[in-house]
């Protein structure tokens, strides 16, 4: 495709109607992380990828697994327990 290892990962993202957020400072690579409209990755690049997929989650939030739309219920540990959420999140008035 002569595309970055990058583009391709994007790019499968992209093409599996995956959210995803590239960070980066530089304004070059900003610029290129747009460019992923300009190519598509075929079955086996696509094939390939998936088998990459170890189903890992960055950020599973568990204090929210309660609410009904939660995506995520089968990565929790088998034993998780949620705990309850704090009233006061801003950290005024607390001991």
């Amino acid at each position: 495709h002569n595309k970055t290892i990058g583009h391709c990962v994007l790019r499968w993202h992209v093409e599996k109607g995956l959210s995803l957020v590239p960070k980066s400072v530089t304004p070059s690579r900003i610029k290129a992380n747009i460019d992923l409209f300009d190519f598509r990755l075929d079955a086996e690049d696509i094939k390939i990828f998936d088998t990459l997929n170890c189903g890992w989650k960055h950020c599973l939030w568990p204090q929210t697994s309660l609410h009904p739309d939660y995506p995520f219920k089968e990565s929790l540990p088998y034993d998780y327990v949620v705990g309850k959420a704090p009233i006061n999140t801003s950290g005024e008035g607390c001991q």
